[in-house]
């Protein structure tokens, strides 16, 4: 049996004695898929895309706090990468201002 993802799940996760349950968050009706929210925090760049279409669907399996970390980590490394053009623009600009070399 499986357990699908969903942003809205109508389960849970809890952990106890190294032992994982599932445990339902509400009455869940015949026939109605069981699902629960992943919350991953670790995939690499595996973007994890959700497809479970509820009102607060994030787009992604990522857990909201996974996804603030790596939104963030995206901005620090493109500020690291503006910086590095930057000093490489500045390198070039002074290189075709030198005088050339005298004989």
């Amino acid at each position: 049996m499986f357990i699908n993802h969903s942003c809205r799940g109508n389960c849970e996760t809890v952990e106890d004695d190294g032992r994982v349950w599932i445990v339902a968050k509400r009455a869940i009706p015949a026939g109605e898929e069981i699902t629960y929210d992943y919350c991953l925090w670790d995939g690499g760049d595996d973007p994890c895309t959700c497809h479970c279409r509820s009102a607060n669907c994030r787009g992604s399996m990522y857990s909201a706090e996974e996804l603030r970390r790596r939104k963030a980590a995206a901005k620090n490394a493109a500020a690291r990468n503006q910086k590095t053009l930057k000093r490489r623009g500045k390198r070039r600009a002074s290189a075709r201002i030198s005088p050339p070399p005298s004989e």
